[in-house]
């Protein structure tokens, strides 16, 4: 920051360390601060602007899905485990639900669930998987489908639209309240080994 001229940037009130945040509640704009005294040293803090700022907004489309998975291994050959997979579609078609399926049959933790994996946002499965996910119909049963992790069924049984705006910015506010704290502890540690240094300094005569 000194190369800046001390200057932060733009901060939301979130993201402002705790230490200045009362002297900024009585401060105009212009005007500098008492000195504050910080684990790292003592501060003197400026107000150039206060600003309002609108909220990006982040519209997700979310699928609520559920999965069978039959694992790879090296017992049974990967054809052996898509026709045991494409038998158990035709018990779901002949009339098993999905879920009973999936919690008999499944090799996953989601077994435990009855194969339900929740609100899916993109990006949140491997792309094999999200691309026969999208393409599905409401309660259609995907046809076998292969991806790294082994063999899948999936059934979308419900999408929505979703605002994610202030889950986005949660998730801003947390990652410069860890990088604030992070820069802290690495101050302070420093500022221990400095006061903790023992040099000797040793003369050799000839």
């Amino acid at each position: 920051m000194a190369k800046k001229g001390g200057l932060i940037g733009s901060k939301i009130i979130d993201e402002i360390p705790d230490i200045f945040i009362e002297s900024l509640k009585s401060m105009k704009i212009g005007e500098i601060s008492q000195p504050i005294n910080g684990s790292g040293g003592f501060h003197l803090i400026k107000l150039n602007q206060i600003e309002e700022f609108e909220m990006e907004t982040i519209i997700v489309r979310q699928s609520k899905a559920k999965q069978i998975l039959l694992k790879k291994n090296q017992i049974i050959s990967e054809d052996d485990i898509e026709k045991r997979l494409a038998n158990i579609r035709n018990l779901i078609v002949e009339g098993m639900s999905f879920s009973e399926a999936a919690e008999k049959y499944s090799e996953d933790g989601s077994a435990a669930n009855q194969g339900d994996l929740g609100w899916l946002n993109p990006g949140d499965t491997i792309p094999v998987f999200e691309k026969e996910m999208d393409n599905l119909k409401i309660d259609e049963i995907s046809q076998p489908v292969k991806t790294a992790l082994g063999w899948h069924l999936i059934q979308v049984s419900d999408r929505r639209e979703k605002d994610l705006s202030s889950e986005s910015l949660r998730q801003r506010v947390k990652e410069g309240l860890l990088k604030q704290k992070t820069e802290i502890r690495f101050k302070d540690w420093v500022k221990t080994l400095r006061e903790g240094a023992h040099v000797e300094i040793w003369l050799y005569e000839d």
